[in-house]
């Protein structure tokens, strides 16, 4: 046998090395899953030894090294990575489910099932469980429920779940908190103004770091370009004054030619000035809505060409923001109170308007100006560092969904009743619909097995039950997890549960390996 051939994996032989290394990774961090999961030790060549209960954490710092199973090794970080940057806390469930769904499908496979019939079976599947999701899913409507929640997350830091608790009850459930490290010696929290905008970065090279995934930006200028953003050439003179300035800048256009990203990118990497390109929405109506309100927030203008900022003091046209953080899908802006403070003008004469206006189209759009404007974000402040302010992060944007998306029975729950409902239904015969459904179990199955208990008998007990009749891990009972407020954010849930089943799939066409 050559060397070339001992390189070479077929079929199921190959999916089998990739579930090994899966496998390795899942019997170490399933340990983490829950609220009764371990602390792991990771000792590391590359940084200092340290406890974590974080899964993406832990992840980061294993190497396998059978070349095969390090292929395992890179589905799930792969895997890991894109849940990262919605949610960390979702880590954890997503390799379970990616592990579990792996080795129902391989079974099927060695049936002589077809992987892309399989595949397919499986989306059906997934469009099943979305609309259960969404049916069961509910919103957290009182200050009750979202002290219960807070604490849930945070128990070993009630003063923090203090803070945030009230953040939200001064800005309202709707609303949006960031968290900020600072020198203070304990935590404290601020209301300040500002505004989140459906606009995310368009590249992950103006990112802060790889891990971060946001790009933070203090005092940054803002230039609003109501028009695509397609010639470089009429950008040097404001290039110029930025790097001589030594000024951050957020650019927020109606599009970006690939070219133009291509220049502002290198720009940036290469330190000339930090930037940050943002895109608005595609609806003219709302991207003038929003153009209009961060003009009169920030003190600038909705610029209609770039050529109108070829003067010696284009940048101070610009607007101006106290900070910028922007993520893949959403950015908050603090507003400057300087540039605040130039649009008291233009409110009192929109509040003038409010009065006057009969038209009931001109009316929404004159409160929603003036509720843009007059708005507010939670800041926390915390001394926290490293990991503990990783997970205070984590927990405000776990929050921000449920708030906004609402919640379902966690526990593993939500996803265990709404897979009996698919294999109770037409559906539940084909094969890939069982590797999924099968595969939503798991969770539930591991949280129980983490306390210490039997799961086949408490699963058996579940089953019976009424559907929000769950396990709480806490007490070790089966309870009213609704009641009790053991919820997790629907959008988590669907998004672990969606990119878990596009990392199995790929797996599942895969007809060789060659390493």
């Amino acid at each position: 046998m050559t060397s070339t051939d001992q390189d070479l994996l077929f079929f199921n032989e190959a999916r089998e090395k990739i579930l090994t290394g899966i496998e390795r990774i899942v019997d170490l961090t399933a340990y983490t899953y829950g609220p009764m999961g371990s602390n792991i030790k990771v000792v590391s060549e590359h940084s200092t030894s340290y406890f974590s209960p974080r899964t993406s954490s832990i992840v980061q710092d294993i190497e396998l090294v059978n070349k095969f199973e390090k292929l395992g090794e890179h589905f799930t970080k792969a895997l890991i990575q894109k849940v990262d940057r919605e949610f960390q806390d979702g880590s954890c469930l997503a390799i379970l489910l990616l592990h579990a769904l792996v080795k129902n499908g391989l079974d099927k496979l060695q049936k002589n099932q077809h992987a892309d019939q399989i595949c397919q079976e499986m989306k059906e599947g997934l469009e099943f469980l979305y609309k259960e999701l969404d049916e069961k899913s509910f919103a957290i409507e009182n200050e009750s429920q979202l002290s219960q929640f807070i604490s849930g997350l945070l128990p070993k830091n009630q003063n923090v779940g203090l803070l945030l608790n009230e953040l939200f009850q001064e800005i309202g459930l709707e609303g949006d908190i960031l968290i900020e490290s600072c020198a203070a010696t304990d935590h404290f929290a601020q209301i300040l103004p500002g505004a989140r905008i459906d606009s995310g970065y368009v590249s992950p090279y103006f990112c802060d770091s790889k891990e971060k995934d946001k790009a933070t930006l203090d005092f940054p200028l803002l230039l609003l370009l109501d028009a695509p953003l397609n010639n470089i050439h009429s950008f040097l003179t404001l290039f110029k004054q930025l790097g001589k300035a030594k000024e951050q800048l957020i650019i927020l256009a109606h599009d970006i030619e690939p070219n133009v990203l291509a220049t502002l990118s290198i720009n940036h990497l290469q330190g000339n000035f930090k930037i940050c390109p943002l895109k608005g929405p595609k609806d003219p109506k709302k991207r003038e809505a929003l153009f209009q309100n961060l003009a009169k927030a920030s003190g600038t203008t909705a610029f209609k060409d770039i050529k109108m900022l070829q003067s010696s003091n284009a940048i101070k046209q610009l607007g101006r923001l106290k900070k910028a953080i922007v993520y893949k899908e959403f950015s908050h802006f603090l507003f400057d109170d300087k540039s605040l403070s130039k649009s008291f003008e233009s409110l009192e004469k929109l509040e003038i308007s409010l009065e006057e206006e009969t038209n009931l189209d001109k009316l929404q759009n004159i409160q929603e100006s003036l509720s843009f404007i007059n708005g507010y974000l939670g800041v926390l402040y915390t001394n926290s560092q490293g990991e503990a302010l990783d997970q205070l992060f984590d927990c405000s944007r776990f929050i921000s969904s449920a708030l906004k998306h609402g919640v379902v029975t966690g526990g593993g729950l939500a996803l265990y009743r709404a897979a009996q409902s698919l294999l109770e239904s037409p559906l539940g015969k084909k094969a890939g619909v069982q590797v999924l459904a099968r595969a939503c179990s798991n969770p539930l199955t591991k949280l129980i097995e983490n306390s210490g208990l039997d799961s086949p008998s408490l699963l058996k007990k579940i089953h019976s039950e009424k559907d929000d009749m769950g396990f709480n891990a806490k007490s070790g009972k089966i309870e009213d997890l609704r009641k009790k407020t053991i919820v997790d954010p629907k959008r988590l849930i669907k998004t672990v549960l969606k990119l878990s089943s596009e990392g199995a799939m790929d797996i599942f066409k895969i007809d060789a390996l060659i390493c």
